[in-house]
């Protein structure tokens, strides 16, 4: 039998939204998936578990991508330019 994996309780309305880029920071053990409209769904991993930690939701713009910056930001890039977070408040 084929099995589906369960989304995260706090995000699962993910699939019902674009997932223009997911990106892991190892450092940080930090997922960040940018979802177009739906901002920036940010989890804690530590790269093995099959089910990351849901952390927080940033409402943002139009969100392509987002990276972690010097350890203490989240810089997103969106339809309408640059916006950031501050990490260490989230």
């Amino acid at each position: 039998p084929r099995s589906t994996p369960k989304p995260s309780s706090a995000a699962s309305d993910v699939y019902k939204r674009q997932v223009n880029d997911i990106y892991y920071d190892e450092d940080n053990q930090v997922l960040l998936l940018s979802l177009g409209s739906g901002g920036v769904l940010v989890y804690n991993w530590d790269g093995l578990s099959l089910y990351p930690n849901f952390s927080a939701h940033i409402v943002s713009s139009h969100a392509y991508s987002a990276r972690i910056f010097d350890n203490k930001y989240i810089i997103i890039a969106t339809k309408y330019g640059v916006e950031i977070y501050n990490y260490e408040n989230i």
